[in-house]
């Protein structure tokens, strides 16, 4: 009996990941700088996407809870949840629109 190679991810996270690589990429074209700006080593270039309240579910492609970064905040925004949510920079991961 030949044995096949489950795939590692189901057609319906492939076409959410195309989907997401296309509109991260359009959102840091038009949101160039850092947005988190952690402190004076902030390097000014966004180059990555800060979700502000998890990638779960609909939030991945929701860029009302995106924040655009560069290397550094978004590591320091990462490993400090307490101080991001007090700057600002995260939500807690129950936001619901209008909250």
């Amino acid at each position: 009996m030949k044995r096949t190679r489950l795939s590692p991810r189901s057609a319906k996270t492939a076409e959410r990941d195309a989907a997401y690589a296309a509109q991260r990429d359009a959102f840091l074209y038009r949101r160039r700088r850092c947005e988190i700006a952690w402190d004076r080593d902030c390097t000014i270039d966004a180059t990555e996407i800060h979700h502000q309240a998890g990638r779960s579910g609909d939030r991945m492609l929701d860029e009302r809870l995106w924040a655009a970064a560069c290397r550094h905040c978004h590591h320091l925004a990462t490993i400090n949840p307490a101080e991001a949510f007090d700057r600002g920079v995260s939500q807690h991961r129950n936001w619901t629109e209008g909250s």
